[in-house]
């Protein structure tokens, strides 16, 4: 054999060896990858579906509330415009509604034509380390209690209203104050399926387009494995949206640190307080709504807070404009109960890059940062946790019984090919 041929023989074989185990390391990273994929599925799967379809079932949860409790929250009104009574009216009225060991917490505005004022509070649980919350409704135009109902016991979360009970079921599993870190730990995992999923679904080989869409004519268990890969792919990047801004509701404070790594977050101060004037009353909520008015000209009242204490203070929340949500607005008032002093302002306008951020990422969840379509998508996204859960259960089971099968088949070795490997 002549030199040169001995020499481009010699880098084919070390081509063919580097080629080998390049293969080698890949079918190694995606046997890793489809392990930690098919844990995280079989193990988390029902409980992200649980998750999933809570969250479809909140996405209409306002307007779902008024439909399921229409003698408390609906108000019969032959006028276009309902003429308020004066606030204080309502929270008096409210009030002789409250038992006397309830402690009223905040004056909910209506959010929707003809319905009622509502006013929380909190009252001892049966375990002393719990608090109950119940709901007093006030007829806007009469300043009359339309009624009232359990909204949530943290201990026995069922006997709350339904609605409720799936919002607990959604944010803690229905455990309590501990069932939200699982949920957020969950979160977590469930980040990491979609990305191993992503990385699964990469396709090595460059057919682009099979990678993309569904085999046509093919039979049940291909049809399964392509519905798995489609709708994984194509709700990917929502997943991810709604995963990620989940995980800062669950952990506001590591999100927040986390965002002031890139821009600063606007905090409010912990020592907030009103100062006791001798012989001064509060101000009441018609005055501190008034206040409120006069630094914010438009939006609309969302909530007043009740002080809580002597110390305590007004905090009233009347939505901006331009807020992308209806059921968590963010623009504030902290108010001296006593003399009216602005304490603090929680205002858009003065947002910096992180405030805006971080106030994008529950409408973002809720689906309400881009309207109705933003919450019918929401709707259809938290069915897709269920379906790739089905379909992945199904494809293991397949898998399984793919396995049984081979191991079934594979022949038994004779008799006499036995002796012969155990003979001395």
């Amino acid at each position: 054999m002549s030199e040169p041929h001995a020499h481009s023989s010699g880098q084919s074989e070390l081509r063919t060896k580097e080629e080998g185990r390049d293969r080698d390391a890949r079918n190694r990273r995606r046997t890793f990858w489809l392990t930690v994929h098919w844990f995280l599925g079989l193990f988390t799967g029902a409980l992200f579906a649980i998750i999933g379809l809570t969250g479809s079932m909140l996405a209409f949860w306002p307007e779902l509330e008024v439909w399921l409790h229409p003698d408390l929250w609906q108000v019969n009104s032959q006028e276009e415009q309902i003429e308020f009574r004066p606030l204080d009216e309502i929270v008096a009225a409210a009030n002789t509604a409250i038992p006397s060991d309830g402690t009223p917490y905040a004056l909910v505005f209506p959010r929707m034509p003809d319905t009622a004022f509502m006013v929380s509070y909190s009252r001892p649980a049966p375990n002393p380390e719990q608090l109950e919350w119940h709901q007093v409704f006030i007829d806007p135009q009469t300043a009359q209690v339309k009624g009232q109902h359990l909204r949530l016991d943290l201990e026995r979360p069922w006997r709350g209203t339904f609605f409720d009970f799936i919002l607990r079921v959604h944010s803690t599993l229905a455990l309590g104050a501990g069932g939200s870190t699982i949920v957020g730990v969950l979160a977590l995992l469930l980040l990491i399926s979609v990305l191993s999923g992503l990385i699964l679904w990469w396709p090595t080989s460059g057919k682009w387009r099979g990678a993309f869409t569904m085999k046509r004519g093919a039979g049940r268990i291909r049809r399964v494995y392509d519905l798995h890969k489609t709708f994984g792919l194509y709700t990917s990047v929502l997943l991810v949206v709604a995963l990620s801004s989940g995980l800062y509701l669950v952990f506001p404070d590591y999100g927040k640190s986390l965002i002031g790594m890139f821009s600063a977050t606007t905090l409010v101060p912990k020592d907030l307080a009103s100062r006791p004037l001798p012989g001064e009353q509060p101000i009441g909520f018609d005055r501190a709504a008034a206040i409120a008015n006069t630094y914010f000209t438009d939006g609309r009242f969302q909530w007043i807070f009740f002080p809580q204490g002597q110390e305590g203070f007004y905090r009233i929340v009347k939505k901006a404009p331009d807020e992308r949500t209806d059921i968590l607005p963010a623009r504030a008032l902290w108010i001296d109960q006593y003399s009216g002093q602005i304490l603090h302002i929680y205002d858009p306008k003065q947002f910096t890059s992180g405030d805006t951020f971080e106030r994008w990422l529950f409408p973002l969840h809720s689906g309400e940062a881009f309207g109705l379509p933003g919450r019918i998508g929401i709707m259809i996204l938290g069915l897709v946790p269920t379906i790739l859960f089905v379909t992945g259960l199904m494809r293991w089971k397949h898998k399984r019984q793919k396995r049984g099968v081979s191991r079934r088949c594979r022949p038994t070795p004779s008799r006499k090919s036995i002796d012969s490997h155990t003979s001395i």
